[in-house]
């Protein structure tokens, strides 16, 4: 047998009777650093999808907030709308009444007997 082989065979006897290699404890290090680096990586997407679930649920809210609010704003306006046109149609009744009112036509002068007539001052127009 050759040297290599005899030195591969006495590897893995040590090994069968449970001794550990140098080699071993580096891959089982490094093993158990990824382990913990996995497991810290798994905890951590959990929080983060945790929170991600929160701030969904929170951004639902904000949604029917403002559906709500955006309702209620179009409610008012069309009150606002409403009463807007009651308010303005009376106005224009009123403007209507005074372009067409009673006094088509004519224009009353009232004068005052006392005062001479050569004052212009004593006219008044209603």
């Amino acid at each position: 047998m050759s040297w290599k082989k005899m030195v591969e065979v006495a590897r893995k006897n040590f090994k069968q009777l449970g001794g550990k290699m140098s080699e071993d404890k580096k891959v089982l290090k490094a093993q158990r650093e990824a382990d913990r680096t996995i497991s810290e990586l798994r905890d951590q997407l959990d929080y983060e999808r945790i929170r991600r679930e929160k701030l969904e649920a929170q951004v639902d809210l904000y949604k029917r907030e403002v559906a709500r609010l955006q309702n209620q704003l179009e409610t008012q306006s069309n009150m606002g709308s409403e009463s807007s046109y009651f308010v303005e149609n009376p106005k224009k009744k009123k403007g209507r009444k005074k372009a067409s009112g009673d006094r088509e036509g004519g224009v009353f002068i009232r004068r005052n007997v006392t005062i001479p007539k050569t004052t212009r001052s004593d006219l008044k127009i209603f």
